[in-house]
């Protein structure tokens, strides 16, 4: 028989969590606890026995009083209803739920009465978890049968072969299931082949680890169109393995091609910024890029110019077939081209061949295998067409509403781009015209009289400097004290450059604050000289930049005693909670191959909106824009190697929706086993504003510079005129009062205009700030 001394230690190592309670309703008090129970609860048994269940726990008096009573009157085992508890995880600051039964078992003395209470808990999270996921597999594939749109199917992983495919694929692919189930690999050659290899590897890989996925891909219809599929994957697991695929494959067609459009639309809009890069190329640009959307089409670009057609751009028609076109004039009757600029609106052409509109050019097009043109005119905001925009097929086909509407948007985009151009190089124009007056006096935040050595600075600049305009006297040999003095012989340096060689400036430099804070700025400056060439004053502005550079310096930091670290294993665990945790700047680590959060620091959370809770439930995806994570997959592209130190402006999204700009640091570290990057986050949208509003400020000036270089000529003109007139015929019979009474008009119009000069300029001097 086991002694009381056995079976407590038995009790003890017992694996399942479990109290001893005294049957002392209501308090029930604790009278022993196992190992398990105390790894469970983070408590030890000093802190449990001899106390009540109810006062260590009163959160579980709702849940457990019930129970615990219910076994004392009745003298029967009693089981609670499944829990759930949220418990955090030992030596870490991440929580996790798990599910617990509980069973309240009475053990009798020898006379029949309760002695004590076992409370036993069994962690179920895991059964529930498998047969949740059972169920939900039931419940998703029960209702992917019901669904009216899309082909619901099933397939063994193993070999890919479909075993069930639902009716649908006869309207979505044109296919009836029996063939799709009776031609081995099907889906597979069926895969459009552009994309065949990385969506069959794509599914491939998911379905090894387990994972459920949606992916893109465009299959081959049964009459040869292309269509767009997003497939909706779930893995069906066997004992850790898995058995089963079961889908649901969406047409996506329209939605994919017009976000697609979106995209090129965007792509063509920024090129045609740059205004370095050639109008054909652009043109050839977007024309490709329609061609990959619709790979059937054959798109053109024709010019008009003196009522004749001359190539623009024709990326995949034939170079001798769009020869045989230039020059050719346009007029009605002469193509779906030529007819579409003559009638100034849309010409469709199903059948070349058979069309009187192509009667006297369809052996032009034939031979080449064209059947079909569809053609847009692009005509300006003056009425006047300009260009042809042409859409051929090497079948007799009739546009479809989608493509009539990919016609009429093309059409507008091409309109945006000509017209833009256009009026770029007439801006070039204006802008030459304008630049030979241009001055750019009084602009800036500081300005330098090199002659009587007098520095103004604005507002800012002193709030900047830490400095008070009334005590302080700004000159160039005071501004030289407040540097650091390892930049003053550097400062010194570039500013005799721009005295020498009169170019333009950008420099960083330190200063020093009358409380002894260093500060990091980046100047800029632009010289002015006489007639003769001879400096006589300077302008420029300052952007503090500190708060980039502590944290660029405090990531580097912290990037060398991680790699410290790696080496010799000697960093102290409290120092990177430091540098981490107390950074006044948001910081983050994240898993290189999820992209889920890691950890999070305080000022992240404050920031950010977020909670930690919220933070490790998420991927840096979540606090991107959409069109963001392009960029973002470049950039952890470009840093996969070990030791890789990163940065970049990039735009992020707040829980409340706010669109921020940061200036991203960050660096490769091993992370609890894994491979991540150790994020540091500057908010700098309110520099970026205030550097727009520099820009603007600029623009104000050029403003300027125009009407001092242009407008003041013409009355200023009238005056120099009309004296010269009265001196010439002083001793004639002219009308001189109504000469003086013309120079008087021309003399208060030119007042006018001065005093319009003042305001502007008084106007950006007293208004301008810069970001501090």
């Amino acid at each position: 028989m086991i002694n009381n001394n056995a079976l407590g230690k038995i009790f003890e190592f017992t694996p399942s969590p479990g109290l001893i309670l005294k049957p002392d309703a209501p308090k029930f008090t604790i009278a022993e606890v196992n190992n398990a129970y105390l790894a469970l609860t983070n408590f030890t048994k000093d802190q449990l026995i001899g106390k009540g269940y109810f006062e260590v726990f009163p959160d579980n008096v709702g849940i457990g009083m019930p129970g615990l009573q219910k076994v004392v009157d009745e003298k029967k085992p009693f089981k609670n209803a499944t829990q759930q508890y949220e418990l955090k995880i030992p030596g870490t600051d991440t929580y996790e739920y798990k599910s617990f039964d509980v069973i309240n078992t009475p053990v009798f003395d020898d006379n029949g009465a309760i002695e004590y209470i076992i409370r036993t808990v069994i962690d179920v999270t895991t059964y529930l978890a498998t047969k949740r996921n059972e169920e939900e597999s039931r419940n998703q594939f029960q209702s992917l049968i019901q669904t009216v749109e899309g082909i619901v199917w099933e397939a063994d992983v193993a070999t890919l072969e479909f075993n069930f495919v639902s009716d649908n694929v006869k309207s979505v692919l044109g296919y009836t299931p029996e063939e799709w189930m009776s031609v081995p690999n099907f889906w597979e050659n069926h895969i459009y082949p552009e994309d065949r290899e990385q969506a069959i590897n794509y599914c491939h890989v998911q379905t090894q680890e387990c994972r459920n996925h949606t992916f893109d891909y465009r299959m081959i219809k049964a009459n040869g169109d292309l269509v767009w599929i997003k497939d909706i994957v779930t893995v069906i697991v066997e004992k850790g393995k898995p058995k089963l695929l079961r889908g649901l494959m969406v047409d996506i067609t329209s939605t994919k091609r017009l976000t697609d459009l979106d995209r090129l639309e965007k792509q063509v809009l920024e090129l045609n910024a740059q205004k370095q890069i050639p109008l054909a190329k652009i043109l050839t640009v977007y024309l490709e890029g329609i061609e990959r959307l619709f790979p059937q089409m054959n798109c053109s670009l024709l010019r008009v110019k003196d009522d004749k057609l001359y190539g623009w751009a024709s990326p995949s028609l034939p170079q001798t077939y769009t020869n045989i076109l230039e020059g050719l004039a346009i007029g009605n009757m002469v193509g779906s081209c030529g007819t579409a600029a003559w009638l100034k609106e849309r010409v469709i052409v199903s059948d070349i061949a058979t069309d009187p509109i192509w009667g006297n050019y369809k052996d032009l097009a034939l031979p080449y295998g064209l059947k079909a043109c569809w053609s847009c005119p692009i005509i300006n905001s003056s009425g006047i067409v300009v260009a042809v925009f042409g859409i051929y097929y090497k079948e007799v086909k009739t546009p479809r509403e989608e493509e009539l509407q990919v016609i009429e948007r093309s059409a507008a985009i091409l309109k945006v781009i000509l017209e833009n151009r256009q009026n770029y190089e007439l801006a070039q124009e204006t802008t030459m015209l304008m630049e030979q007056g241009q001055e750019l006096a009084n602009f800036g935040n500081w300005r330098w009289d090199i002659v009587n050595n007098v520095v103004k600075w604005s507002d800012t600049l002193y709030t900047i400097y830490g400095l008070n305009r009334a005590s302080f006297k700004a000159t160039f040999e005071g501004y030289q004290e407040l540097l650091h003095p390892d930049d003053r012989q550097m400062v010194y340096t570039h500013i005799q450059n721009v005295l020498q060689t009169k170019q333009d400036v950008v420099f960083e430099e330190r200063i020093i604050r009358p409380n002894g804070e260093v500060r990091y700025l980046r100047s800029w400056g632009r010289l002015k000289t006489d007639d003769e060439g001879n400096p006589i004053k300077m302008i420029g502005a300052c952007l503090d930049i500190t708060e980039s550079k502590l944290a660029e310096t405090k990531l580097k930091q912290l990037h060398n005693e991680l790699e410290d670290h790696l080496n010799v294993l000697e960093l102290s665990e409290k120092n990177y909670s430091d540098l981490f945790h107390l950074s006044p700047l948001p910081m983050w680590v994240f898993d290189k191959e999820t992209l889920k959060f890691l950890n999070v620091n305080s000022a992240a959370i404050n920031h950010y909106g977020y909670s930690l809770k919220e933070f490790l439930s998420m991927t840096i995806r979540d606090i991107r824009p959409d069109e963001e994570n392009d960029k973002l997959d470049d950039a952890i592209i470009s840093s996969q190697h070990p030791g890789s130190y990163n940065s970049g402006v990039f735009k992020h999204k707040k829980k409340n929706g706010q669109i921020i700009l940061v200036n991203i640091q960050s660096t490769f570290i091993q992370f609890n086993g894994k491979s991540t990057r150790l994020v540091l986050a500057n908010d700098i949208t309110e520099q970026l504003n205030h550097t727009a509003a520099i820009e603007l400020q600029n623009k104000r000036l050029q403003d300027i510079a125009w009407i001092q270089s242009h407008v003041v000529r013409a009355p200023l003109a009238r005056i120099m005129g009309l004296i010269e007139l009265f001196e010439c015929y002083k001793s004639t019979d002219i009308d001189k009062p109504d000469l003086l009474n013309n120079i008087m008009r021309s003399a208060k119009e030119l007042d006018t205009i001065i005093k319009e000069i003042s305001s502007k300029t008084e106007e950006v001097w007293q208004n301008h700030s810069l970001p501090n």
